[in-house]
């Protein structure tokens, strides 16, 4: 009977669209900026609603540089990085165990004044 429930439980799941990239948001704001503005400080947002994930690490790394975990936190959350993102800089969410759920890189536009 359980087996029976689950089933349909999953094709209600299926039905209604879900899925794992559904459930896993992670945004950078800004999420580009201008070349003239580097380095800056990014808002990272997050929010994960899988089963058993109450808590994630957000992980950090310029170009270069070797990634670094940057915060241990709640599965959502919202959190400002100092002024060191540059071109490139990238957030990877990971569930304590390591698996990824989302990765996010900042990227750039070319510095208006140095057309001049």
């Amino acid at each position: 009977m359980a087996a029976r429930w689950m089933g349909v439980a999953a094709l209600v799941l299926l039905a209604a669209g879900c899925s794992q990239q559904e459930q896993v948001a992670l945004d950078l704001q800004p999420a580009q900026v201008s070349e003239c503005d580097l380095p800056v400080s990014v808002q990272v947002t997050w929010n994960v609603l899988l089963p058993g994930v109450e808590a994630v690490e957000l992980h950090v790394n310029n170009p270069g540089r070797r990634p670094m975990l940057w915060t241990q936190t709640a599965a959502f959350g919202s959190q400002h990085t100092d002024a060191w993102a540059a071109d490139g800089f990238t957030v990877t969410l990971r569930t304590l165990e390591g698996r990824e759920l989302a990765r996010r890189t900042l990227t750039t536009t070319a510095c208006a004044d140095a057309a001049l």
